[in-house]
């Protein structure tokens, strides 16, 4: 691809490790934390009136999950970032050309539609039951506030390309290479949205934010992209 394909792929971390950055923040910490508190309930009141909130779907109780996925996945990064004595470009965050990235928007808005229709139709051929149109389900979806903003447009879209784009991508790509690597990272990404339809739909953007952090450099413009995604599909399913 471009030149920055390169420097993407002189990260230090290894695959290994972005493994390790997707299992434990993502994977472990929030089980083993709902099931220690699940424990715990039993001889905390205050506990037990957490689980039962989450259970209901409260939106502030499953906030806190949203928490324990961004601040353990800071950490982790900001753990290795210190290990290997680098700094926040080796993630990606960098200046980048507007001009640009003005240009790649407007390339990857066309690609994502052909590319969903097209994926939607094949996977429509092999699963009839498939629904494309699905909602997605949530705790927030259904009680648009400040709230449900933090949770679904501002947070996820800086954790998700710090994780995905800035650490995965790149370490995925040092070892097989950057188009192999992209789809790996792209495919734990659709993994961690547990809904077909929405993964297919995630799988194929984080494809495309790959090949824009690749064509920029930075992961920044995926980021705006990602929250502007974000917003739109949030606005879009409370008008429902």
């Amino acid at each position: 691809m471009a030149s920055y394909a390169a420097s993407i792929r002189s990260v230090p971390w290894t695959p290994s490790q972005g493994l390790l950055l997707f299992v434990l923040p993502w994977i472990i910490l929030p089980v083993g934390l709902i099931i220690n508190v699940s424990i715990a309930a039993n001889f905390i009141p205050s506990l037990r009136g957490f689980m039962n909130a989450l259970g209901s779907g409260d939106p502030a109780a499953a906030f806190a999950l949203v928490l324990v996925d961004a601040v353990g996945s800071m950490a982790l990064i900001w753990y290795f970032l210190r290990k290997y004595k680098v700094g926040l470009s080796s993630l990606g965050v960098r200046s980048f050309s507007i001009g640009k990235a003005l240009w790649y928007l407007v390339l990857l808005f066309v690609s994502f539609g052909v590319l969903i229709t097209a994926a939607d139709i094949l996977v429509k051929l092999i699963y009839p039951g498939f629904n494309p149109a699905e909602p997605q389900t949530n705790e927030f979806i259904s009680s648009p506030s400040s709230l449900s903003l933090w949770a679904l447009v501002l947070i996820p879209p800086i954790i998700e390309e710090a994780v995905f784009r800035g650490f995965l991508f790149p370490a995925f790509a040092k070892r097989y290479g950057v188009v192999i690597g992209a789809m790996i990272s792209s495919l734990l990404f659709a993994v961690a949205h547990l809904q077909l339809n929405v993964s297919i739909y995630t799988f194929i953007l984080g494809l495309l934010l790959c090949f824009l952090y690749v064509r920029l450099g930075s992961i920044i413009p995926g980021i705006g992209i990602h929250m502007l995604n974000n917003y739109l599909a949030y606005m879009a399913l409370n008008q429902q």
